[in-house]
C-alpha cells in the first residue's frame, strides 16, 4: 500500500472515530434526565416530568400558595403553577380536568411578570398529555415524547451508524501482513539434522 493511501486510510479511520465520539456525546447529552423532586424551568424538561410524575417540579407554587408563603421562601426562585385550568377559551382539544403552569423565560417574575407562556395538561389519568401556548392561550401545540426526544434519538441512530462504519472501517482497512517465507539453505538443514 502507497504512503498516500495509508495516510488516507488513516484520515477515513479517525473522522470516523471523530463521528463516534460526536455523534456519542451529543445523544448523551441532548436527552433529558428527570429526577423526582428535581427543580426544572425548561418547558421540554417540566413537560416531561409531568408526564412521568403526573405533578410539577418542587419549584413551583400555585397562586393561593404564593401569597401565603413564609417570609423565609424566597419567591424569586418560585414558578407559578399547579391552579385548575377552566378553559374558558372552549378549546376542543383541551378536554378533561386540566391544570396549568408558567414557564419561565429570562425576565420571569412571579409577582410582576409572568409572562406569556404556559403549559396546560392533563390531570389524574394513565396517559398525560401537556399543551404548550406561547401567546397566552390564543394557540396551543401538544408536546409529546417524540418532541421530547426527537434530537437525541436521531444522534443516537447516527452513533450506531458511524460507531458501525468505524467497525468495518477497521476491519477491511486492517490487513495482515504476509511474511514471505524465506527458502532455507541445504546448509541450513544439514546444521539442523541431529547427528
Amino acid at each position: 500500500m502507497s504512503k498516500t493511501k495509508k495516510r488516507r486510510a488513516l484520515k477515513f479511520r479517525l473522522l470516523m472515530i471523530l463521528l463516534v465520539a460526536v455523534f456519542g456525546f451529543l445523544a448523551f447529552r441532548t436527552r433529558p434526565s428527570i429526577d423526582i423532586g428535581g427543580e426544572y424551568t425548561d418547558k421540554k424538561e417540566v413537560a416531561l416530568y409531568i408526564m412521568e410524575y403526573n405533578q410539577l417540579p418542587k419549584n413551583y407554587i400555585t397562586k393561593a400558595d404564593i401569597g401565603t408563603a413564609p417570609s423565609y421562601v424566597d419567591l424569586s426562585e418560585k414558578i407559578i403553577g399547579g391552579d385548575t385550568f377552566w378553559n374558558k377559551e372552549n378549546n376542543p382539544e383541551l378536554v378533561g380536568y386540566l391544570k396549568e403552569c408558567d414557564v419561565k423565560t429570562d425576565n420571569y417574575d412571579p409577582l410582576e411578570n409572568r409572562g406569556k407562556e404556559r403549559l396546560v395538561y392533563t390531570v389524574n389519568t394513565k396517559d398525560v398529555r401537556v399543551f404548550y401556548t406561547a401567546d397566552h392561550y390564543d394557540t396551543f401545540e401538544e408536546i409529546t415524547l417524540d418532541d421530547i426526544y426527537r434530537v437525541s434519538s436521531v444522534c443516537t441512530v447516527l452513533f450506531f451508524v458511524s460507531a458501525g462504519g468505524t467497525v468495518l472501517v477497521f476491519i477491511f482497512t486492517h490487513k495482515k501482513k504476509h511474511i514471505a517465507k524465506v527458502p532455507s539453505t541445504k546448509a541450513e538443514k544439514k546444521e539442523d539434522a541431529p547427528l
